[in-house]
């Protein structure tokens, strides 16, 4: 399993982790697209671990998303790397299971608001796996 704990601000983090535990970065600051690559070839099972902004994921998790699933080598007609593995959400949310549904607070279900993750796992031939949440941790 291949963890990716994505959050802006430790502090302020219920996990208390750190903005990344494994993105590999070149000395200029760019996430090192080869090394993420093996990381996950490397790994039956993806798991994106992060609290909801803004009802999506952290800049830097699409960030990644953006420079190491690319085209050719994760979707696409040559794209097939991650083919067969598992993928999973682990997220907290700082609002309670009650505010994510229809008439709720946030007007729409968790499901709803965690799709484009579901339509990236299924690009990527991967198996999208139940979510893991924990919500109401608000600080």
């Amino acid at each position: 399993m291949l963890p990716f704990t994505c959050h802006s601000d430790r502090r302020t983090s219920a996990s208390g982790t750190s903005s990344s535990e494994t993105v590999s970065f070149h000395p200029d600051g760019n996430i090192d697209m080869e090394r993420e690559q093996e990381l996950l070839l490397a790994h039956d099972r993806i798991v994106f671990q992060f609290p909801l902004y803004w009802y999506s994921s952290p800049a830097l998790l699409k960030e990644w998303q953006d420079v190491v699933l690319t085209y050719g080598w994760a979707y696409g007609a040559e794209g097939t790397k991650l083919h067969g593995r598992e993928f999973m959400l682990a997220i907290s949310t700082g609002g309670p299971e009650e505010a994510y549904q229809a008439g709720g607070y946030n007007n729409y279900s968790l499901s709803e608001l965690l799709k484009p993750f579901q339509a990236t796992a299924n690009l990527t031939g991967m198996r999208y796996l139940p979510v893991l949440k924990v919500q109401g941790v608000r600080i």
